[in-house]
Order: structure tokens, then C-alpha cells, then sequence
């Protein structure tokens, strides 16, 4: 990954930025750099980028979804990631605690989702011991 980073954008990750037309193509010049960074590795990334670039704007992941959902924040018929992103960027606006980002947000709730699941497959695995 350094490698390609040297060699294509002179070893800046600022010229990474600058050089992408818009966040499709930063996902895309990022998960190019090497082997095995993939669309979730790049959302971690680009999330923790988010407020530094201004093209840094990923879309929610799937655990980021379903705890907004599980959680009330969001609708639970929504289905497009951009009207996600809007309604929890709208949440963060006029809720959003001093100090903390929506990068924290977004990554508090994707750690909500982890739990969930976890705790959804506690209970399954419950449910099918008892049976």
C-alpha cells in the first residue's frame, strides 16, 4: 500500500484527496492501493476522514443501518444509503453532543450494531439449546 501510495500520488495521501473527482472515485483510488482493501475497509477509512476531506462522505454500512433503525433514529423502510446518510447527518445536526463528530457517531453506531448482532446470535443459540 505505501508503494502504491509513493508512487502514485507521491507518498501524500493529501494528493490521494485532491486528485479524486468526488468520494466514488476516493472509495476507488483507495481500495486500488493494495490487495485486500476492500469496500468496508475503505468506509472505516473514509469514515474516520470525514469533517478532514470534504470528499470523504461514505455512505452507512450495513451494522450503521440496522442499529439506526433498531435504535429509532431512522425509518426502518428506508432502503437508499444516500437518504440514510442525509437523515443521520440532519440527526447529527440538531442533536449532535459538543466535541464529538459524526464520524464518532457513525462509529458508535456501527459499534451498536455489532452488539446487536451479537446478541441476537446469544439468543438464537439460547433459543436452540432449550429446544
Amino acid at each position: 500500500m505505501a508503494r502504491a501510495l509513493a508512487e502514485q500520488y507521491g507518498g501524500d495521501p493529501e494528493r490521494l484527496h485532491s486528485m479524486a473527482r468526488d468520494n466514488e472515485d476516493l472509495e476507488k483510488r483507495t481500495q486500488s492501493l493494495a490487495k485486500g482493501i476492500g469496500p468496508i475497509t475503505t468506509n472505516i477509512f473514509l469514515r474516520e476522514m470525514r469533517g478532514i476531506w470534504e470528499k470523504a462522505d461514505p455512505l452507512p454500512g450495513d451494522l450503521c443501518i440496522a442499529a439506526s433503525q433498531n435504535l429509532g433514529l431512522i425509518r426502518k423502510n428506508l432502503r437508499s444509503r444516500k437518504i440514510i446518510l442525509a437523515e443521520l447527518k440532519a440527526l447529527w445536526k440538531n442533536h449532535g453532543l459538543p466535541g464529538i463528530n459524526l464520524a464518532d457517531f457513525d462509529a458508535a453506531l456501527v459499534r451498536c450494531g455489532i452488539e446487536d448482532g451479537r446478541k441476537r446470535q446469544r439468543l438464537k443459540s439460547h433459543d436452540h439449546q432449550r429446544s
